[in-house]
């Protein structure tokens, strides 16, 4: 099973509740903003993803998954991974904007 961030937050289920229940058939991650971007340049909060993905011991890859962004593709990945280092760190304040 993906688990998509995008997809997530269009459910009524809090991200952390649907990811524990998810937790056993997880095989990969896709890291994206509810509005199509890339993590950082939205308002999802990635801190309690992240806490989510360490409590339930994900060890599989996290691909950033930005379907609508002005910036270039490489200022995208480098920024979308500069946010979720800091959010895996529990700072709250790296958004790209």
């Amino acid at each position: 099973m993906v688990l998509d961030v995008k997809s997530m937050c269009a459910e009524p289920t809090p991200l952390p509740e649907l990811m524990r229940s998810a937790a056993p058939y997880a095989a990969h991650f896709h890291a994206n903003d509810a509005s199509l971007r890339g993590p950082g340049y939205g308002l999802t909060d990635f801190v309690p993803i992240f806490q989510t993905l360490t409590e339930i011991g994900y060890a599989g890859y996290v691909s950033v998954e930005a379907v609508d962004n002005s910036s270039d593709p490489a200022t995208v990945a480098r920024e979308s991974l500069r946010y979720m280092r800091e959010a895996e760190r529990g700072n709250r304040h790296g958004h790209v904007r």
